[in-house]
């Protein structure tokens, strides 16, 4: 018995540090070969939509990342965490929710693109961190998980046999950091998320204030033409 949940705390470990490492590699590669030599301008062109994203969804030192007060801008996104390089893929890339999906729900299993497999990640990261509390996966969970995760990763450019070495190489003491970074992105990433919702809901709440106000003063103007062609407006 004492066997088994060793081993399936190592399942646990193993998963949380696929998920993490390779994970961050595999939308760090994305994110660089769409922006490849150019990423000043990038940053340059999207300012103002990056700073609608701050405080919550981009936070202080991110926001130096990307724009330091002194200095030059990045050239690469080697500097940039987990979550960042998710918010930057979502807002500046150019990118559209997978076409059967949102970017906060699994993708069907048909839907073969850049974009659904950017999303799997995410979905992937929120089903390992799901066992968290107990820190172990049994065995199927873990080949599943396991199996489905590194095909994401290969579609996104990550070597097939980094994958495979990652699941038999042995664990050491800093494999817990992967551990404590799987929750680390969890909890920033659903903080992320409802500060995106709410700016969605804000912008959505002006336009439908902005259309209610023109719907009251159209039906509450009163136009009267005088002789010199002149319109006067009643309230």
């Amino acid at each position: 018995m004492a066997s088994d949940n060793l081993k399936e705390k190592a399942n646990f470990t193993r998963l949380s540090r696929l998920i993490v490492d390779k994970g961050t590699e595999a939308l760090r590669v994305t994110f660089d070969a769409l922006h490849p030599a150019n990423l000043p301008a990038a940053l340059k062109v999207n300012k103002a939509s990056l700073l609608k994203l701050r405080p919550g969804v981009i936070n202080g030192n991110q926001w130096k990342l990307l724009f330091p007060p002194c200095g030059s801008p990045p050239a690469d996104s080697k500097s940039f965490d987990v979550t960042l390089l998710v918010v930057l893929l979502r807002n500046i890339c150019c990118l559209s929710p997978p076409t059967d999906t949102v970017w906060t729900t699994m993708p069907l299993d048909k839907t073969v693109s850049l974009e659904a497999n950017i999303t799997r990640i995410k979905m992937f990261r929120k089903q390992v961190y799901a066992h968290a509390n107990s820190t172990q996966v049994d065995e199927a969970t873990f080949e599943s998980l396991w199996e489905n995760i590194s095909k994401v990763l290969v579609g996104l450019g990550i070597p097939q046999k980094e994958t495979d070495d990652l699941k038999t190489c042995p664990l050491g003491p800093e494999e817990d950091m992967y551990v404590q970074r799987l929750e680390e992105w969890f909890l920033r990433e659903e903080d992320s998320n409802r500060m995106l919702v709410g700016i969605q809901q804000g912008n959505e709440d002006i336009k439908t204030g902005i259309q209610h106000l023109t719907q009251i003063c159209e039906e509450r103007l009163i136009v009267g033409q005088n002789p010199e062609g002149v319109i006067r407006v009643k309230y």
